[in-house]
């Protein structure tokens, strides 16, 4: 049985106020108090690998996504997330990280306004990606091969 991957719950304030496993975390709707790290790779002409999520993907499935993206773990920092991150996804063993910025995700109450329009927009999203899928399983398709970074 592989171990239970644990991250560190986190207040508004990035300040660690407890640590769960993974799963748990989700059941109790915390998904949105945990670390993460995304990350944007370039090439040696600046350019950004910008890969797009598998069809299989419960959320935003065939969308655009950031080069690689971790959970950091309990104990773990960012800077070390990052560096496990590229290795494990992309393979990337020594890379030059340089910090942009942190983003922190607002929760949004059930009744403001914003939430239901972004619930009016995540059902559209989830009918197109519907749509989509059923497509894309018509047609037999595959997700497409992984980059060669070494170019």
């Amino acid at each position: 049985m592989e171990d239970e991957e644990y991250l560190d719950i986190v207040d508004r304030n990035d300040k660690v106020v407890g640590r769960d496993t993974r799963n748990n975390i989700w059941k109790r709707g915390l998904e949105h108090n945990v670390r993460v790290v995304n990350i944007f790779v370039l090439n040696a002409e600046n350019k950004i690998l910008l890969p797009t999520r598998s069809m299989k993907k419960k959320i935003f499935p065939g969308c655009y996504d950031f080069s690689c993206g971790e959970h950091v773990r309990s104990g773990e920092s960012y800077l070390e997330a990052a560096k496990r991150g590229l290795n494990e996804e992309l393979s990337i063993k020594e890379a030059k990280i340089q910090e942009l910025g942190k983003m922190t995700p607002k929760v949004i109450s059930p009744r403001s306004k914003l939430c239901k329009s972004q619930q009016k927009w995540r059902k559209r999203q989830l009918a197109r990606n519907s749509r989509l899928r059923e497509r894309s399983e018509r047609k037999n398709f595959q997700d497409p091969p992984p980059m060669n970074l070494k170019s």
